[in-house]
């Protein structure tokens, strides 16, 4: 865990992960409670892995990323499907990846391509949700 959300502890990762990796380990965080608190430098870590969550900066619940280093092989648990560049099979969660994508063309200034994906996030969300019968 990167930072911790009751003490405010932030952990000194760089050092554990350069042991891990001279060790031979890979090196995972939880960066989930740092998102937006403090500056994030995946390279500067020195991890492998790290996991962020978009509720922590004002984005939809449920709604995280796994960041990895591209020199990290990993196979998925489940096969099947395409999703996540092979890695996940399942079906996706279309309103969150819309946020996640104009929240990307915002970034970039595509302000266009943002518009819609905003919509598509609005129409989703305006849906009737499913009831068990």
């Amino acid at each position: 865990m990167l930072a911790n959300n009751e003490t405010g502890v932030v952990q000194e990762l760089a050092a554990l992960a350069q042991a891990a990796t001279a060790a031979g380990a890979l090196f995972h965080t939880d960066a989930v409670q740092a998102l937006g608190k403090i500056p994030l430098d995946f390279n500067a870590l020195g991890v492998h892995a790290m996991t962020l969550s978009a509720h922590k900066i004002g984005g939809p619940q449920g709604v995280g990323a796994l960041v990895v280093d591209k020199r990290v092989a990993f196979a998925p648990l489940v096969a099947g499907g395409g999703q996540e560049r092979g890695l996940r099979s399942g079906t996706e969660n279309v309103a969150p990846s819309a946020t996640r994508r104009a929240c990307n063309a915002s970034r970039k200034a595509d302000r266009r391509e943002a518009s819609i994906n905003w919509r598509m996030v609005a129409r989703s969300q305006a849906m009737p949700k499913p009831t068990m019968a």
